[in-house]
């Protein structure tokens, strides 16, 4: 390809956020880690779904259909079970619920690494739902 001689207009879609629809009669609760179902919607995070990322606000489906924004990348504190004070940075941080956090990878859903252990129960988990 040549280089650019005029200005070329991108499309950029949101960077860090996603969007999805909502699984059937599914309440989320901001800063639940969320999981996609087969059929590419999300709900609170069940262990082994694929990572979607942490809910930007709360969403309702009882009342109706609903698409949930989230948290697709970043940084977030989390309160890790398993976590020492020695666990290496780059150790793989697993779900098993929306608020439960492991490094136990055994049926668990995969959702970052650590980037800083900030003392004996929380860790600084990088995520990036893109790469999981």
């Amino acid at each position: 390809m040549a280089q650019l001689s005029a200005p070329n207009m991108l499309r950029y879609r949101i960077g860090d956020l996603g969007e999805a629809p909502m699984a059937v009669a599914a309440v989320i609760w901001k800063g639940a880690a969320l999981g996609f179902t087969g059929n590419n919607t999300v709900r609170p995070l069940v262990a082994l779904d694929k990572f979607a990322g942490f809910a930007d606000d709360s969403y309702d489906t009882t009342k109706g259909s609903v698409v949930a924004r989230f948290k697709k990348k970043g940084q977030i504190v989390l309160t890790v079970a398993g976590l020492a004070a020695n666990t290496a940075v780059g150790t793989s941080v697993y779900a098993s619920d929306d608020h439960t956090f492991t490094l136990t990878s055994t049926g668990n859903s995969l959702i970052g690494k650590i980037a800083s252990v900030d003392d004996a129960t929380h860790a600084t988990v990088a995520f990036n739902a893109a790469l999981i």
